[in-house]
């Protein structure tokens, strides 16, 4: 890698992409807090608070796990194009999931969530291992990324790519 501040300023951008799709969730995490601790401050049931909480709970999991449907496909268009608007073409987005096949498309994200879970297992594992075990883990970490970065590639890559 000879251009290591242009590939700072691309890790600058992703993340910046990141953080604008996380914004929905961020707002329905304040939504669904605010009450609760209103409710709870005002010594009100704190069956309600607590409920309030839940159900703001469950809502942002539901729409985090609809936005990183986009959003990683987004990120690699990002890379692809190398373009920030690219990251939120939604219509060349969906359109792009389409020809991958919705299903195909969610059974390798779960695939790929399940081998993260397993890796997790491992990771845990072997971080238990007295003075080396983190060390380990630190030169596994990347390995992980690097798969995780190729493994979407691969399925953004099985269809091509709208313009």
């Amino acid at each position: 890698m000879e251009n290591w501040v242009g590939t700072f300023v691309d890790g600058l951008k992703l993340l910046v992409i990141g953080i604008i799709y996380a914004i929905p969730v961020f707002i329905i995490a304040a939504i669904s807090v605010v009450p609760a601790i209103m409710i709870a401050s005002n010594n009100g049931n704190p069956a309600l608070a607590i409920g309030s909480l839940g159900i703001g709970l469950l809502v942002m999991i539901v729409v985090a796990i609809l936005i990183s449907l986009i959003s990683a496909m987004g990120i690699i268009r990002f890379a692809q194009k190398d373009s920030m608007g690219q990251a939120f073409a939604f219509g060349a987005i969906l359109e792009h999931i389409g020809k991958i096949g919705w299903g195909s498309y969610i059974i390798a994200l779960i695939v790929l969530w399940i081998v993260g879970i397993v890796f997790s297992v491992i990771i845990s594992v072997l971080s238990a291992i007295p003075f080396i075990g983190w060390l380990i883990v630190l030169f596994l970490y990347p390995v992980w990324a690097i798969f995780v970065a190729r493994y979407m590639t691969l399925i953004y890559e099985s269809a091509p790519a709208p313009a």
